[in-house]
């Protein structure tokens, strides 16, 4: 893992907003808030025409013994760079491509990554959600994703999320404010999660796209120092979010 790192801390609720950078810090998921050490959380939430637009979830459940999914990870990285600010990207490791190894002794799997992926209907490595629809199950192949995620970006978002994240390093405390407004009329409940992610971490990864043919050795497609970004960490409110 890399000494110094990229966290962003993601909040899901139809629209998606918000990172900070934090230098490696020791991550305890809490559900309280300790007003009496922090003061009140803080109040704004200013809702204006230039903060509401759609955004698109891209969950790519992926693993370092699987050498089809860096060819996934270049899809969804050339999404976000199409539709700057607009796409969050998840990768999430886990099935059993994502298990440590001698061969991959990283370990990037986490418990609420394994339930996402057991909630697909072809658990398999890569595929994605886009998201999350039309439900949860739904399984979709990188070559599909593109034309997915330029459909769901026209549609009207349904609400906006202000997000501040604030790591507090004497206290080893890291306070996520998340502010929901509605913008279009909604019917039935509602959850928020808030996600954490990971970039820039190093490690072992299988690359089919390495050239294959009968001079290129197994060995030769097995990058050492590969980067990963989008690396998902954890869930701070329970792995399915809680009612907004």
């Amino acid at each position: 893992m890399t000494m110094n790192s990229r966290l962003a801390f993601i909040g899901l609720c139809l629209l998606l907003f918000g990172c900070d950078v934090i230098e490696r810090p020791q991550i305890d998921f809490l559900h309280t808030y300790d007003q009496g050490l922090y003061g009140p959380p803080p109040a704004f939430f200013s809702a204006s025409a230039n903060m509401i637009f759609q955004k698109v979830l891209i969950e790519d459940f992926t693993g370092h013994d699987c050498g089809n999914c860096p060819r996934a990870a270049i899809v969804a990285t050339e999404q976000a760079e199409d539709y700057p600010g607009k796409i969050v990207v998840i990768a999430v490791h886990a099935g059993g491509l994502a298990v440590p190894t001698v061969e991959y002794p990283e370990d990037f799997t986490t418990a609420e990554g394994e339930l996402y992926f057991a909630q697909l209907a072809q658990p398999y490595n890569p595929v994605g959600r886009i998201n999350r629809s039309p439900d949860r199950t739904t399984s979709l192949f990188d070559p599909e994703w593109p034309d997915i995620i330029s459909d769901r970006l026209v549609e009207e978002p349904t609400a906006i999320i202000q997000m501040v994240a604030n790591y507090v390093p004497e206290n080893n405390h890291l306070n996520i404010h998340a502010y929901t407004e509605f913008v279009k009329a909604h019917v039935g409940r509602t959850k928020i999660q808030l996600l954490i992610t990971e970039s820039h971490l190093t490690g072992v990864q299988l690359d089919y796209s390495i050239e294959d043919d009968p001079e290129t050795s197994h060995n030769e497609q097995v990058v050492e120092d590969y980067e990963f970004e989008h690396v998902f960490r954890g869930a701070v409110n329970t792995p399915y979010g809680m009612v907004g």
